[in-house]
């Protein structure tokens, strides 16, 4: 992987800043708030290094969600709607209006903390998902970059 400094961050491949978790919670942290800043103004997206959520951890979410999006479609059906309250929904894709198709693509979005309060909402299929999700969050809050929504 070439990388190249953008603004403090590595830039991976010359494309996507690369920021090193590693000094969130040290005597850098300004500085990685700044690279975040930077990377999601210019660039809308990156990747970190340093996270401190293991591998192990992160092949059980992905694998969890790979058998969810398998599911069959009247199982995830159920998560399904327009309500803008719900805390959890599934989304199926969305249609441009300029070129005149359909974009299929699939999210499930639910809220995840404080965890006791939505975890029963969460899909029961496939049985490992509360387990996987609450396992991830828990690793994502305790590295210090916590959020109040997961999207799988």
């Amino acid at each position: 992987m070439l990388a190249i400094e953008s603004q403090g961050a590595e830039i991976s491949d010359g494309f996507i800043p690369l920021i090193d978790m590693k000094q969130l919670q040290g005597s850098h942290r300004s500085e990685i708030v700044q690279q975040i800043g930077h990377a999601c103004q210019h660039y809308s997206f990156f990747l970190v290094k340093n996270h401190g959520i293991s591998e192990t951890n992160m092949n059980n979410i992905l694998g969890t969600t790979r058998e969810f999006f398998k599911l069959p479609e009247p199982e995830k059906m159920k998560f399904c709607t327009n309500d803008p309250n719900k805390s959890i929904k599934l989304f199926m894709g969305f249609k441009d209006e300029i070129q005149n198709l359909f974009i299929s693509r699939e999210a499930l979005r639910f809220s995840t903390y404080p965890f006791e309060d939505y975890v029963n909402e969460w899909p029961e299929n496939p049985p490992s998902l509360r387990k996987d999700v609450m396992e991830y969050c828990t690793s994502v809050k305790k590295d210090g970059t916590c959020t109040s929504r997961g999207n799988i």
